[in-house]
């Protein structure tokens, strides 16, 4: 997990844990809402005078915020895990639009297209 990884996961972590949406905290620290969005999504790397404000905004300090998370000490699924896990998912989800549809047994368009086994 990089550095931009650790402060998104803290800065959303610390962010819903006091209850203030995007807007109210980007209000509070001066800065422009889709910027708290992008930083939330790993998009921009933060300065460290944001990072100091944000940290002022939410009451906690800036080194709260860049503080790596202890591993679980549970398994970790691996990539291929949650790959599978996802395309799983992916036609369950096809499976019940076909059934809503009325479509019973047919093969999805997407089963085709990334070449889903049935």
């Amino acid at each position: 997990m990089d550095i931009r990884e650790v402060l998104a996961v803290n800065l959303r972590k610390v962010r819903q844990a006091r209850g203030l949406s995007q807007e109210e905290l980007a209000h509070r620290a001066g800065i422009d809402r889709t910027y708290i969005s992008a930083l939330e999504r790993s998009v921009y790397a933060a300065g460290i005078d944001v990072v100091d404000r944000l940290a002022r905004a939410l009451g906690v300090e800036a080194a709260d915020l860049l503080t790596r998370p202890a591993l679980s000490a549970g398994k970790r699924r691996t990539r291929r895990q949650t790959d599978d896990w996802v395309d799983r998912r992916r036609r369950a989800f096809y499976q019940r639009v076909l059934l809503f549809q009325g479509k019973g047994d047919a093969v999805a368009p997407a089963d085709r297209v990334y070449g889903f086994k049935r």
